[in-house]
């Protein structure tokens, strides 16, 4: 079966069998703790921690080629949204009311001063983010691999959006540079995410500022420790290392929002390297996951004994103090 004529979990299940493959991490090491061996739907995946840098990554995976046709084919939409994400007003209320209070917002005090404001969003789905931008007198463009958002974000919200084959066939080059970059969500769905940013600075005016959302680690408590993991994505870094890889590739960092789960940057003319060792990520991404994982089990005892978590905590005071004042140190 081809990833094209996908209809269900199942089709998909059965699809992937034999197109995963085993992969390095980022940094080039094969040596990984693995932790996690099926996503929320059960599918098969590995997402270990590299032994050398601490970066969390999905160890298995589609092809390039398969990924490109997963988010072309609007499989992926249809998989994981059940077809909704367009035809849902309450949906895409919720994601415009998100990028104006969230990506708008947070870059808004950076940009006053800007005339003709011009924003670039990379993987705009149907272009809800823009729409806020449009709102506020921005000039909006977006590209995104998916025809059919593509062409809904033109009709619904009189946005230019591209599809990624027009981009790379016709408008790499033409399209020209911009105040903001947005990338919201989506380096996660990307093999190797600084590649894509180095590609994406042709773009950037020298003052101009990325915005940069993903599923960082620390979100994992607000997800749970069983659905915080997908096969569509690769990546899942802490959102301090990522800052400090974004600094050792010569960018600024103008605001973190760890709450929201954002990171503002801009090109650096002194890239800094990071002073965290490599083997302090490694730890500190494995005490998140370890307190994650006992988050969601305490959680499941409490269910299953038909007790509240309050109760539970009593129930297990000895072995909770610890736990609590693992949770309350940060670590």
């Amino acid at each position: 079966m081809d990833i094209c004529d996908v209809k269900s979990i199942d089709d998909f299940h059965t699809c992937i069998e034999g197109k995963l493959n085993n992969v390095k991490c980022l940094c080039g090491s094969s040596n990984f703790f693995v932790f996690c061996r099926y996503d929320r739907y059960n599918l098969p995946i590995k997402v270990g921690l590299c032994v050398r840098c601490g970066h969390p990554s999905s160890t298995r995976r589609l092809s390039e080629a398969d990924n490109t046709s997963f988010y072309e084919s609007s499989v992926y939409r249809n998989l994981y949204s059940g077809g909704k994400g367009v035809k849902s007003k309450e949906a895409i209320d919720h994601r415009t009311d998100y990028s104006s209070n969230h990506i708008l917002g947070a870059v808004r005090g950076y940009c006053r001063n800007l005339k003709n404001p011009r924003v670039l969003e990379w993987g705009c789905g149907g272009g809800w983010n823009l729409k806020p931008f449009k709102d506020d007198c921005w000039n909006v463009y977006g590209v995104d691999p998916d025809k059919k958002y593509v062409d809904y974000g033109r009709k619904e919200f009189g946005v230019e959006i591209i599809s990624l084959s027009e981009y790379n066939s016709s408008f790499k080059n033409s399209i020209g540079r911009f105040d903001l970059i947005v990338l919201n969500h989506v380096l996660e769905h990307i093999a190797n995410p600084f590649k894509l940013l180095e590609s994406l600075d042709l773009h950037l005016k020298e003052t101009g500022l990325l915005y940069i959302s993903m599923p960082f680690l620390e979100n994992i408590r607000n997800w749970g420790y069983s659905r915080f993991f997908h096969i569509a994505h690769f990546h899942y870094p802490s959102i301090i290392q990522f800052q400090d890889d974004l600094i050792a590739r010569g960018y600024s960092i103008v605001n973190r929002n760890d709450e929201v789960g954002y990171i503002i940057a801009r090109k650096s003319s002194r890239p800094i390297p990071p002073k965290t060792n490599r083997k302090n990520y490694f730890v500190a991404n494995l005490k998140i996951l370890i307190l994650a994982n006992l988050d969601e089990k305490i959680l499941r005892i409490g269910r299953g004994i038909g007790i509240k978590y309050p109760s539970l905590k009593v129930l297990l005071r000895p072995g909770y103090r610890i736990y609590n004042r693992l949770k309350k140190s940060g670590l």
